[in-house]
């Protein structure tokens, strides 16, 4: 089997009418991942502006990509780099 060149982690993490998804470096494939600091940052700063939620989860170690949206699924999509 062909080494993959990337392996991410997603989380997600939904509170009240937003959805917050984070997808992070992981030097391995497992069937589940530590998240619990994912968890609580996006619980902690969900009430917050748009702009500190992103910039607490764009924060977070290894995070490569984030997608914060309201209920209807409308939202923005950040990437911390891009290839």
């Amino acid at each position: 089997m062909k080494k993959p060149s990337a392996i991410e982690s997603m989380t997600r993490v939904e509170v009240g009418s937003i959805t917050v998804r984070v997808w992070r470096t992981e030097p391995e494939v497992k069937e589940k991942y530590d998240n619990a600091d994912i968890q609580t940052a996006v619980r902690n700063n969900a009430r917050s502006q748009f702009n500190k939620l992103a910039k607490v989860v764009s924060e977070l170690p290894r995070v490569s990509a984030y997608e914060i949206t309201d209920s209807k699924g409308n939202g923005t999509v950040v990437y911390n780099d891009w290839p």
